[in-house]
C-alpha cells in the first residue's frame, strides 16, 4: 500500500539526514512507520517546514520525504494547497493520513485532497484539539501576569496573550479541517465527542497510539527510585500546568523538605533565574516568581530536552509521575508512565479518564484544587504498598491500550476500510 503521511515535524532519522534538530514531539510515529515499511508498505512523508530555505525531496527505496518550505506554521498558506495537490498528482497515494489538526497546513492538505478527489481516502488523526486548548490556555495564571508587557513580547512575540490568540486562530482552521474530513482516528471518549460536535457525519475510527519502544522494555521499581521525587513531561507553556504543580509543591515541602521535581524538557527557567525580568517571557517570569516565593530553588532540577533513553531513565528514578495539564486528549507521557508501572497523579481533564481509573491505576485531582494535588502526591509518598499496586494495574492496562500489535492492525483495518469507503465508528 502506498501511504502519504502529513506530519508536523520530520521523523528523527530524516531530520538527522538533512542536518536539522531532532524533535521528539511525535515519537510514536517512529515505531509505526517502521512497522509499515517492514511489511512492504511505501510511505511518502510530507512536512511543512520553516527551517529550510527551499523544498526538499529525498527518495529512499521504501520511502520518500517531501519537505515543503513554509514561512510560518502559525498562519494559513494557500501555496501549500497547490504544492500538496502537486505531490498527490505525482505520488498517487492510496491513503492520505494527516497526523493532527494543530496547524493550518493540515487544512491546506485536506483542501488539496478535496480538490483532487482524495477526500474519501483521507483520514485525520486527532492528537490535541487546539480549538479546545485555546479556551483554557491561560487557566489559573493571574491576570496581572498576562497584562504585564515586556521587551520580550516586542522582539520575540511570545506572550501568554499572543500565544492564546495564536491557538484560537489555528483552532479555526482545525474546525474547518474537521468539517471537510470524512474520516478521523481518535482514542478517547472526549475526542469522539469533540469531533462529532464539529462534524456529526464524520466516520470515527478508534486507534490508540504506539509508544516509544524503550518504554515497553523497562519497569519502574520502588526500591530504585529517589523517594519524594516528582517527574513531569514538560513545562514549556501554561497548558502543561507547571504553575499548578509549584503551588502544590509549596504545600508538600513543609512535610517533605527533600522534595525533588524533575523537569525533563527544554525550558528557559534555569538561565532565566539570573536575568532581568524584562528579558524573559511573562510565563517564565511567573514560574520564577513562584519558585522564589516558595523557596523551591533547590527542589527543582531542569534536565533539558532528553532523548528516548534518557527520558525513560528519568521516569525510572522518580517516585511519582504527575500530569497537571489544563487540557489533554490522551497523553503519551501518561501512557509511558503507566506502561513502566509508575505511581501517577493526574488532573481530571479531557480524555485522560479514558486512560486511567481513579483510585485503582492512579489518582486524579480536580484541576483548580492544587491542594488536592498535593494531598494525592502525599498519599503516594507515604503509602508505598498502595503506590506499587496501582502502578502494576496501570501497567497491565497500558500494555493493552498501547499494544503494538493490536494498534498496528487496527490502523491497517482503518486504512483498508477507507479504501472500501465504508467508515464507521465502533466502541
Amino acid at each position: 500500500m502506498k501511504i502519504l503521511w502529513l506530519t508536523n515535524y520530520p521523523l528523527p532519522c530524516i531530520a538527522r539526514r538533512i542536518g536539522l534538530p531532532v524533535i521528539v514531539n511525535e515519537g510514536w510515529l517512529i515505531t509505526l512507520s517502521n512497522l509499515l515499511l517492514s511489511d512492504g508498505h511505501e510511505i511518502i512523508f510530507c512536512t511543512a517546514m520553516n527551517n529550510i530555505k527551499k523544498d526538499i525531496v529525498i527518495k529512499n527505496r521504501k520511502w520518500t520525504f517531501c519537505g515543503i518550505y513554509n514561512k510560518t506554521n502559525k498562519k494559513y498558506n494557500n501555496k501549500l494547497k497547490v504544492k500538496f495537490a502537486s505531490i498527490l498528482d505525482k505520488e498517487a497515494p492510496e491513503i492520505v493520513h494527516i497526523m493532527g489538526t494543530e496547524f493550518p497546513h493540515s487544512y491546506a492538505m485536506i483542501e488539496a485532497c478535496s480538490s483532487k478527489d482524495y477526500i474519501k481516502r483521507c483520514i485525520v488523526s486527532i492528537q490535541g484539539i487546539i480549538s479546545k486548548i485555546a479556551k483554557v490556555y491561560d487557566l489559573m495564571v493571574p491576570e496581572k501576569t498576562k497584562k504585564r508587557r515586556l521587551l520580550w513580547d516586542l522582539f520575540v512575540q511570545d506572550s501568554i496573550i499572543l500565544n492564546k490568540r495564536d491557538f484560537a486562530i489555528r483552532g479555526k482552521y482545525e474546525v474547518k479541517t474537521l468539517k471537510i474530513a470524512r474520516n478521523v482516528i481518535g482514542r478517547t471518549e472526549w475526542d469522539y465527542l469533540c469531533v462529532k460536535e464539529i462534524n456529526p457525519l464524520i466516520n470515527y475510527y478508534k486507534g490508540n497510539e504506539i509508544l516509544r519502544s524503550i518504554f515497553y522494555q523497562k519497569r519502574w521499581e520502588y526500591e530504585k527510585c529517589r523517594k519524594h521525587s516528582i517527574i513531569i513531561s514538560q513545562a514549556t507553556y501554561p497548558v502543561k500546568g507547571f504553575h499548578i504543580l509549584l503551588q502544590a509543591a509549596a504545600i508538600l515541602k513543609t512535610e517533605f523538605p527533600d522534595l525533588k521535581i524533575y523537569v525533563p524538557s527544554y525550558t528557559m527557567y534555569s538561565n532565566a533565574m539570573t536575568k532581568p525580568s524584562f528579558l524573559n517571557s511573562d510565563y517564565v517570569n511567573y514560574i520564577i516568581r513562584l519558585v522564589k516565593e516558595n523557596h523551591l530553588e533547590n527542589n527543582i532540577e531542569f534536565m533539558g530536552s532528553l532523548d528516548e533513553e534518557n527520558m525513560c531513565n528519568a521516569y525510572l528514578q522518580s517516585n511519582v509521575f504527575v500530569c497537571t495539564s489544563t487540557i489533554e486528549n490522551s497523553s503519551n507521557s501518561l501512557g509511558e508512565a503507566m506502561i513502566l508501572g509508575m505511581p501517577i497523579v493526574s488532573s481530571y481533564v479531557g480524555g485522560l479518564s479514558s486512560m486511567m481509573r481513579h483510585g485503582e491505576e492512579g489518582f486524579f485531582f480536580p484541576l483548580h484544587e492544587y491542594y488536592t494535588l498535593a494531598f494525592q502526591i502525599k498519599k503516594v509518598f507515604i503509602d508505598s504498598k498502595k503506590a506499587i499496586n496501582m502502578g502494576e494495574k496501570a501497567r497491565n492496562r497500558a500494555l493493552d491500550t498501547h499494544s503494538i500489535e493490536k494498534n498496528y492492525h487496527e490502523l491497517l483495518k482503518s486504512y483498508a476500510d477507507i479504501k472500501m469507503q465504508e467508515g464507521t465508528y465502533s466502541e
